[in-house]
């Protein structure tokens, strides 16, 4: 995305980044593409087998890092070395950040953490209606599914 894109979709509202003038959804939308999970890993499962990929529902993530993360150490075969006291919660960014060797925080991104944009019911259901065949799709192809 050119930096003139990038302006203008951080100047407009979710909505208008992710709908077109006519209410249907814009399939161009970076927010849209992006969300296409199983179009998303296509090129990724052309090069390695599924039993080398580990999806991480984000969601839960939010809930249960320390477990989430100990379920990668297991799934790349290291040692568990993540336990919950490398964590602290910031209250400033509402999520769990990595406490640093020197008494710090590493957090992610300014990015995440943020608050998610209320849609309007009508909004929501255009969103679950159109992602609904790409998030079987992408179901289907890791035999697993999500509550969204």
């Amino acid at each position: 995305m050119n930096a003139s894109n990038r302006d203008r979709l951080e100047e407009a509202t979710f909505e208008q980044s992710v709908f077109n003038a006519d209410g249907s959804v814009n399939v161009g939308s970076p927010f849209i593409q992006q969300s296409m999970y199983g179009l998303q890993l296509r090129p990724w499962l052309e090069l390695f087998p599924k039993k080398q990929f580990f999806i991480v529902d984000g969601d839960r993530f939010k809930k249960e890092q320390v477990a989430v993360l100990n379920e990668v150490e297991h799934f790349l075969g290291i040692e568990q070395q993540i336990t919950k006291d490398r964590f602290v919660y910031n209250k400033e960014r509402h999520l769990y950040c990595v406490k640093t060797p020197s008494g710090g925080q590493a957090c992610l991104s300014s990015g995440k953490g943020r608050p998610h944009p209320t849609l309007k019911s009508t909004d929501n259901y255009k969103l679950k209606k159109f992602f609904q065949p790409y998030n079987e799709h992408f179901f289907q192809q890791f035999n697993k599914t999500y509550p969204w």
